[in-house]
């Protein structure tokens, strides 16, 4: 009896965390190779993470752009991007490599930076 009060309890914590994470991370719109996310704070503001889900996400396609913005904000869902989407954008992964909006990520230097 204790063993499975122990299972559902695990299995009710296991549902709950993976139900938290599908609404941190979401894909709202593919265009070919481009792909459009927006992501909850404080996942957002963490480079290490958006890198593995683009990483991850991205392995194994041929061509892969991952696009990424904070939930809330005008996030596009294809392209062309309107001015307020561009300016909106956290960080955009192609050819393999983050690019990071200026300013908002420690990582992002002069090379791999973008900005307005």
């Amino acid at each position: 009896m204790r063993f499975w009060t122990i299972a559902a309890i695990a299995a009710a914590f296991f549902s709950s965390a993976a139900q938290a994470a599908k609404t941190d991370l979401e894909l709202i719109s593919s265009q070919a190779a481009h792909h459009f996310f927006v992501v909850s704070k404080p996942w957002i503001l963490d480079s290490s993470y958006l890198e593995g889900v683009a990483s991850k996400f991205c392995s194994g396609k041929r061509a892969c752009v991952a696009h990424f913005w904070e939930r809330g904000t005008p996030a596009a869902k294809a392209l062309p991007m309107s001015d307020a989407q561009a300016k909106a954008e956290m960080a955009t992964f192609q050819g393999n490599r983050m690019l990071w909006r200026c300013g908002k990520y420690k990582v992002a230097t002069d090379k791999n930076c973008f900005s307005d």
